[in-house]
């Protein structure tokens, strides 16, 4: 019983190191009434499509990129994107176009310079290990999910707790 133990504990300590206002921006975000277009790679794919999921829950207009159905992005829409590395070759395009398109991009990255590489008018780097910094990079992915957590709770009415992980 010790192992779900530990990884509360480092979750919890890395999430004691995001930068609150920047936290705090991306819930504000997250509660607009806009379309939001989510995008991810591998496993960062996976959390991104389990984001968007739970916003859709929540009752926003919300689409993954790369899916039969995602029509077009526009002006006022949101790109969300998780990515340990903050860049790839198809990130950095869709970043380029989505901003050419007017649409505001945010980002949930372990690597802080991509933020104002890609001009991302939110979001904030999880300082954690990814996959290149470790075999696994399990704690950047479970972090990189939990901000949806507090953001649908207050957007269905209840209160949120930073990143609760009750």
């Amino acid at each position: 019983m010790q192992t779900p133990l530990i990884i509360l504990q480092e979750l919890n300590e890395l999430i004691k190191r995001v930068d609150k206002t920047q936290y705090d921006d991306l819930v504000d975000l997250l509660k607009q009434d806009r379309r939001f277009f989510f995008f991810g790679e591998g496993r960062s794919g996976l959390m991104a499509k389990a984001a968007a999921m739970r916003l859709m829950h929540c009752g926003k207009t919300v689409y993954v990129i790369g899916e039969t159905t995602t029509p077009s992005m526009g002006q006022e829409d949101i790109l969300l994107i998780i990515s340990g590395s903050g860049s790839s070759i198809q990130l950095d395009g869709l970043c380029k176009i989505a901003h050419e398109l007017g649409a505001e991009v945010a980002m949930l990255t372990a690597d802080s310079s991509k933020l104002q590489e890609h001009r991302c008018k939110y979001g904030f780097a999880i300082p954690a290990a990814t996959k290149k910094k470790t075999r696994m990079g399990a704690c950047y992915d479970s972090a990189a999910r939990q901000p949806i957590r507090p953001s649908c709770a207050s957007i269905i009415g209840r209160s949120h707790n930073r990143w609760s992980l009750q």
